[in-house]
């Protein structure tokens, strides 16, 4: 409890840090209902700081999985904030954001889910991009 106390102000620096990262993943795995929450809440406290962390350009190729792990974690309220991304195309085409938003597809359900779907439909164009293969193709054929 106490290392936990000590971690939890630097959650989100912590999930930009290679090592902090897979810190952050075990912790989420190993902690109860009540600490989880706590990362949760300050992971989206900010608006869209889920997206910058997804984005970071100084993290590893691991910095997607703590965010996969949070969306596990989250309820449909908080997931919500993906449907409303401004620049969805910018994670859809990032080497390692991509599979933010494949988690995302996995995870969400009913009208969350759907309206996910309908917002990245219109990037079908982008198909072709290696990194958008993936997450078009599961849109497009699911429905």
């Amino acid at each position: 409890m106490i290392v936990f106390n000590e971690l939890i102000p630097h959650v989100v620096e912590l999930m930009v840090d290679p090592f902090g990262n897979y810190l952050m993943q075990k912790l989420l795995d190993v902690c109860n209902e009540e600490q989880r929450t706590q990362i949760i809440l300050m992971v989206t406290s900010e608006p869209g700081q889920r997206i910058r962390i997804s984005l970071n350009a100084f993290g590893d190729l691991n910095r997607n999985h703590v965010i996969q792990r949070c969306l596990q974690c989250l309820g449909t309220q908080d997931n919500e904030e993906l449907t409303s991304v401004p620049r969805l195309d910018l994670l859809i085409q990032d080497p390692y954001a991509n599979f933010v938003i494949q988690a995302a597809l996995a995870v969400t359900k009913g009208s969350l889910h759907a309206t996910l779907v309908e917002v990245i439909k219109p990037y079908a164009i982008l198909r072709n991009n290696p990194y958008c293969k993936r997450i078009i193709s599961r849109v497009l054929l699911k429905n």
